[in-house]
């Protein structure tokens, strides 16, 4: 939302006309969208490789110096979760007789690493990535679609830009509500911090498209 926000912010500042932003922004959305994708992809991939190699390095480690990771287990349960000796020693001897559900387990306790279902998950990741980035980022050009080619086709680009501001800031508001569902912040709050983001963003835009089309402008008048 905020990227696409700022380039109709900016080509606002600049009194660039509603026909220039559309084009830039929807560029600039799928451009994004294509990165945001793609480097979720990379990262997932990168990390699922990452998980088995560390997970054939376990096995290998149980292979060949087996009482050594057998011990190993033991300590981490007696002291991360208080298990008496004995019991420990039970556990983990249970554990140990079944190689891919041990090295599972030693991946969480010893390195803090789940190790993933299948590869394929990351390219279903990079394809809502991108999806819902695309789609979230096209909210705010709806008014410069819609509006001129449907609804009214003299309407002036200040008009335009402050539909966009409102679906902007206000999807913005919406979003930072859903997002405090997983957090401690209370919805309005993480409401308000989102718009607040949303406006920052959208004046820094403003005053820089503005600065840059005087300068631009003085620069022509001159030669």
């Amino acid at each position: 939302v905020l990227t696409s926000f700022a380039v109709i912010s900016a080509g606002a500042g600049a009194n660039l006309s509603w026909q220039s932003v559309l084009v830039m922004g929807v560029g600039n959305v799928f451009a994004t969208a294509f990165i945001q994708g793609l480097g979720e992809y990379l990262a997932s991939r990168t990390h699922h490789h990452y998980v088995m190699q560390q997970r054939e390095r376990e096995l290998w480690e149980i292979d060949n110096f087996r009482q050594g990771e057998l011990d190993e287990m033991m300590l981490i349960y007696d002291t991360k979760y208080g298990v008496e000796q004995e019991d420990a020693e039970v556990l983990v001897n249970t554990m140990a007789k079944y190689n891919d559900l041990f090295v599972n387990v030693m991946m969480v306790e010893e390195l803090g690493l789940m190790v993933p279902d299948g590869e394929s998950a990351s390219l279903a990741e990079a394809i809502i990535m991108f999806l819902f980035f695309a789609v979230f980022a096209v909210c705010p050009l709806l008014a410069y679609a819609v509006v001129p080619m449907v609804i009214n086709p003299s309407v002036s680009e200040q008009h335009l830009f402050q539909i966009s501001v409102c679906v902007a800031c206000g999807l913005l508001g919406v979003l930072g509500a859903v997002k405090s569902i997983y957090s401690l912040q209370r919805w309005y709050v993480a409401a308000l911090e989102a718009f607040f983001m949303g406006a920052g963003a959208c004046l820094i835009a403003f005053v820089v498209g503005r600065i840059a089309a005087n300068i631009l402008e003085a620069a022509s008048a001159e030669q």
